[in-house]
């Protein structure tokens, strides 16, 4: 019998498989729970105002209109793009500029599930 053989009949490896996969459904249950139940953090705050300013005035008047105005042009464009979304959808501003987090959260998890299934036997 062999190490892999041995790992893959392991009953405790098999419930770590079980109790991984488990905490990673979980985690992202409560990362989606609060992008849409929550109001998200002040960042929300902090870019909703400019990203309708830049929406209404654009980039160059928002600049002109604003002097505390100090996000760098590209994000600005983006979060007006968020904004002019939410509009058009009816998508809170806050749940679009969140769930883009969601997408690196389930990256990162593939890819500690991948690291983490080459080092410890446990496979998806």
């Amino acid at each position: 019998m062999t190490i892999d053989d041995h790992r893959q009949s392991d009953p405790l490896v098999l419930t770590a498989s079980v109790w991984f996969w488990a905490a990673i459904a979980i985690g992202i249950a409560i990362r989606f729970y609060l992008v849409i139940s929550t109001e998200g953090t002040l960042d929300v705050a902090i870019w909703e105002r400019p990203a309708r300013d830049v929406a209404t005035r654009g980039l160059i008047g928002y600049y002109h209109a604003d002097d505390s105005a100090n996000h760098p042009p590209f994000i600005s464009e983006v979060e007006s793009l968020l904004s002019r979304c939410a509009d058009v959808t009816g998508v809170p501003f806050r749940i679009l500029l969140s769930a883009p987090f969601i997408l690196c959260d389930a990256d990162i998890a593939f890819f500690c599930c991948c690291c983490f299934g080459r080092v410890h036997g446990v496979s998806s």
